[in-house]
């Protein structure tokens, strides 16, 4: 055997991809491509270690002593470590280092349990090394892994350390924590006292104390603040917080190694969770500061007088019923429970299935029970629900025929480019302050009556099942609703595909462009077959996007991919999800007239709230149009530098900036460092659930043992899992046709990705979300809320999934 250039790659050149080595390999690959000085050597991947294995006879059970006798009488494996030392002319020491399959992932990084192996410099060096490697990775692990090797350079560093730019156990977002020592950073992940401990604060870019005098001969606190900006560049480039080691010799940084930190344990006073947040809402990515002000001022308010309104406050007055833990939003947990359990009929899995929040508890958790002071408290609530209830339809009637009167009025005659700034303003402060005020506090009261009559609907149908001994379940009195809000756009796409496919000509030429060609054509504006009729289209949904609740993620109307690739789908004969039939819930069943009347009510209590959330999504569309024309009127003006910064104000800031027709430091300021929080935290694996004792988040599986959630909609399936970590408008559905998408959340904006969906399976959400109510429309089977399904089921196995009983199960090959 001879070295492989085809397998053995230099580091930094040729295209590595992630499945060929260890992340860590990876990882140094990547940062020397992106400019990051990384010590030069090669990557061993994969598969040249599983060939020069082979040729050495080594086994899965060998210990060191062991292997290194297979190793050395190998002589097609020497032939090959002669071959990597030769790569390396000139380098001086080398050093040997594990990148293992398991290590370094977003799901845990397995730090230390590997070989580092310094001081090579002869064959035999190597073989040692390898040795060692070999055995230490065989007595970690019980079943087979996968090794790729670095062989680096070895720098001889005269100071160097390791750096958390998030720290793991008081996280502060702008704060990276720098430990230093003399020598090599190997000396702290030893387990060696670092020299110094220092944090930066990169929004300050401030130390919090000197340089220690001992080491100032070989670093000044100016090189400490420049160290503490690359560590932060880092952090930006890979979107989440990392653990770096790092060394300076004679003057330059090296990056040794940067993996993500994969626990941070928040400071909380109390249990925070961004369950409804995370599913397919506001929290399921990191909102703008200013999409974040509007959602945060609507939610604020309107719980605090829900909970006023129906005598169920909290016994303690929460100090905040939202916040931002990295960027992400949080709601109040614990203050909601409190002021939830004071009613009769309270049961907290219950209520949490209906949330999407993971239970952390065993059994039904906390349920309420008959107490005088209890009974006084349920029955004002009752009485107060019920109030709520009756006129729920009626105010969510006037909800709608609020905004088609400003939809057909002043929404469709906003300012033009004419306009004086101050009626941009102004115009974007009505809409905020006023109509999304109006509307969206009506939207949470609906979510509010929900959640108390989908507990009693509940409660209404286990006495029912008792009594009678059926199995009537909610998933399936809440399907078939008809006419939901989010289907409406599909529907009209396929009539509008149907169009196309009744024309020879159109069919023709839509399937003969690609979907990167067609936008091509739409952008330039060039005519194509069904131009009218597809702007007529995007005229009535062009508010839809993949992100509904973000207002700085572009929609439909600005790129219509996913409206390409489902026309094409559909045209090619694989669209399915068309509303399959449904045999309605109450058919063939005699049910008592009260009994009836509560299904009823909780069906049309649904609609309505999937149709209230439609309009707010259309009002975010009005909004968002107003930003661009404000924030390009401020560019213009040289009070924003970037129109796009408007997104990093909150709502009062940007009013506040477009009335003082000037910019202060201070805005400039909030703008950079938001821009740099973004970017740090993007791809953050945010926690669900936050406790004021991080070891009560280890309990939080209670009750979910394997692969296990909520049935939303029922039916068994067997297919090929696809795992999806983000979908986004340029994302191709046609890879899920036949098979059981499994992602992080659905939004109604993903519509057009159920095309030929076999089953859905997602981390977030319950019983309530919207699209829940979906899938029970499409009656695609699905379930919600399997903890770490995306981690779980990355390799793609062939799964069963009963949507009935919430289980999946992996099946052999």
């Amino acid at each position: 055997m001879t070295l492989d250039s085809r397998a053995c790659f230099r580091i930094g050149e040729g295209q590595l991809n992630p499945s060929q080595c260890g992340a860590k390999a990876f990882r140094q690959h990547e940062l020397k491509r992106l400019g990051f000085l990384v010590p030069d050597g090669l990557i061993l991947t994969y598969d040249q270690v599983d060939h020069w294995a082979a040729a050495c006879q080594l086994s899965q059970r060998d210990t060191y002593a062991t292997a290194l006798k297979r190793i050395r009488g190998a002589d097609q494996g020497n032939d090959f470590l002669a071959a990597v030392l030769s790569a390396l002319p000139g380098k001086g020491p080398l050093i040997l280092r594990t990148a293992a399959a398991k290590e370094d992932r977003p799901d845990g990084t397995m730090a230390g349990q590997f070989v580092s192996r310094p001081g090579i410099h002869t064959t035999e060096d190597l073989q040692e090394a390898l040795a060692a490697a070999w055995a230490a990775a065989a007595s970690r692990s019980s079943a087979p892994l996968r090794l790729s090797f670095l062989v680096q350079e070895y720098i001889q560093t005269e100071y160097g350390g390791v750096a958390f730019t998030v720290s793991p156990t008081a996280p502060k977002a702008s704060e990276i924590i720098l430990e230093v020592i003399e020598g090599s950073c190997a000396q702290l992940t030893g387990g060696a006292s670092p020299d110094a401990r220092l944090t930066f604060d990169w929004r300050n870019q401030t130390l919090d104390k000197p340089f220690p005098g001992h080491l100032s001969r070989l670093v000044s606190n100016d090189q400490i603040t420049q160290l503490g900006n690359t560590f932060l560049d880092l952090q930006k480039h890979f979107g989440c917080p990392q653990d770096i080691e790092w060394g300076v010799c004679e003057g330059v940084l090296y990056i040794f190694q940067s993996r993500p930190i994969t626990r941070i344990a928040f400071s909380a006073d109390t249990i925070w969770t961004n369950a409804n947040f995370r599913d397919g809402g506001i929290g399921a990515d990191m909102p703008s500061p200013l999409m974040w002000s509007l959602y945060q001022m609507t939610f604020d308010q309107s719980i605090d007088a829900f909970s006023k309104r129906y005598h169920i406050t909290p016994d303690t007055p929460p100090k905040a019923w939202s916040r931002t833990f990295l960027g992400y939003p949080y709601w109040n947990l614990a203050a909601t429970k409190s002021g939830a359990r004071k009613v009769l009929g309270y049961v907290e899995r219950q209520f949490d299935q209906g949330q999407g929040v993971t239970p952390y508890y065993e059994g039904d958790g906390e349920v309420s029970k008959l107490t005088p002071r209890r009974l006084f408290t349920s029955l004002k609530a009752l009485l107060a629900i019920r109030k709520s209830i009756k006129s729920r339809f009626k105010v969510c009637q006037q909800t709608k025929a609020y905004f088609e009167k400003i939809a057909s009025t002043e929404l469709v005659t906003p300012p033009d480019e004419q306009s004086a700034t101050a009626d941009l303003v102004l115009y974007f402060e009505r809409l905020v302050t006023q109509h999304l005020m109006y509307i969206y506090t009506r939207y949470w009261e609906i979510i509010y009556d929900n959640t108390f009559v989908s507990t009693f609907t509940q409660q209404a149908l286990d006495r029912y099942n008792r009594k009678t001994g059926s199995n009537l379940e909610f998933p399936a009195v809440t399907a078939n609703l008809e006419n939901v809000a989010h289907l409406r756009p599909l529907e009209a796409l396929l009539e509008l595909g149907q169009g196309v496919l009744s024309d020879d000509a159109a069919h023709a030429w839509w399937t003969a462009h690609s979907v990167e060609e067609i936008f091509e054509t739409w952008y330039n504006g060039s005519p194509f077959p069904f131009q009218d009729q597809l702007k007529d289209y995007l005229t009535d949904y062009g508010y839809k996007s993949s992100r509904e609740l973000e207002i700085q993620a572009p929609n439909w109307s600005e790129d219509p991919t996913p409206v390409f690739h489902v026309l094409r789908q559909f045209l090619a004969g694989a669209f399915s999800a068309s509303a399959k039939p449904h045999t309605p819930w109450h058919s063939d069943r005699s049910l008592p007239h009260k009994f009836k009347r509560q299904i009823e009510q909780q069906r049309k209590l649904l609609w309505w709230k999937e149709e209230i959330r439609d309009i707010t999504t259309q009002l975010f569309h009005y909004i968002r149009k107003s930003v661009i024309a404000l924030g390009q009127r401020l560019e213009k003006e040289g009070i924003l530098p970037n129109a796009e910064d408007a997104f990093f104000l909150t709502h009062q800031e940007l009013i506040c900036l477009g009335k003082m027709g000037t910019v202060t430091a201070d805005y400039r300021e909030r703008i950079v460092y938001r821009r740099n929080l973004q970017a740090s935290f993007r791809n953050f694996q945010k926690p669900d659930l936050i406790f004021p004792d991080p070891a009560e988040h280890r309990t939080t599986t209670v009750g979910y043992s394997g692969l296990k959630g909520i049935g939303v909609c029922h039916g068994k399936v067997e297919g090929v899992a696809v795992t999806v970590s983000e979908i986004n408008d340029y994302f191709d559905p046609s890879t899920l046709d036949g098979r059981i998408l499994v992602t992080p959340y659905i939004n109604p904006g993903h519509l057009p990705y159920f095309s030929n969906l076999k089953g859905l399976i997602t981390e977030n959400g319950g019983l309530l979300s919207h699209a829940a109510i979906i899938c029970r429309e499409l009656n695609i089977p699905a379930i919600f809320g399997v903890p770490d399904a995306t981690h779980k089921l990355r390799d793609n196995p062939r799964i069963r999934l009963n949507g009935k009983t919430g289980e999946v199960a992996i099946l052999a090959e």
